[in-house]
């Protein structure tokens, strides 16, 4: 039942890092675009793709 115990803490704690990460991701405009990625913006339009080879 230890075992349980720690396993639940070190999930929990995990899934807070994730949750820091998505928070914070979204004020790093550099994370989640890679090279190839192409983005059209228009006024009221966003269209989001990437280049295949």
């Amino acid at each position: 039942m230890e075992n349980l115990g720690k396993l639940l803490i070190i999930l929990g704690l995990v899934l807070a890092g994730i949750g820091l990460i998505f928070i914070i991701g979204q004020k790093i405009s550099w994370l989640g675009k890679l090279l190839g990625d192409i983005i059209i913006k228009k006024d009221n339009f966003t269209f989001y793709t990437q280049r295949h080879k």
